[in-house]
Order: structure tokens, then C-alpha cells, then sequence
């Protein structure tokens, strides 16, 4: 689940951040598919938060 802690959150900067973070995945995956294959949905929170985290703050 990916959520916006933000109080007044700019729908565009979210839409922004989750289609770059989709377009991130998708790349990553395809080059290691073994890795995200065995990931499924629980674990691959982590790689999902960790993204976005750097995303943030760069």
C-alpha cells in the first residue's frame, strides 16, 4: 500500500512518485526476475518504501 503522510498532499507530486516508482520497479524487475518473483507482496513493500524514500529526498 502506498500512502501520502502529507496533511495537504498535491495529488500530481503523489501521481508523480508512484508512476516513477512503477516505471523504476518495472526496469528492475526485468533485469532481476528471479529476485522480485520470490518478493511477492509482503517483502516487496520494502523495495517499494525504500524507492520512494529515495525519491524524496533526492
Amino acid at each position: 500500500m502506498v500512502i501520502s503522510s502529507n496533511p495537504e498532499p498535491n495529488k500530481q507530486i503523489f501521481q508523480s512518485l508512484l508512476d516513477n516508482t512503477l516505471q523504476t520497479l518495472d526496469v528492475e524487475s526485468k533485469k532481476n526476475q528471479d529476485k522480485y518473483l520470490a518478493l511477492l507482496g509482503n517483502k516487496l513493500e520494502n523495495v517499494v518504501a525504500a524507492h520512494q524514500i529515495k525519491q524524496v529526498e533526492s
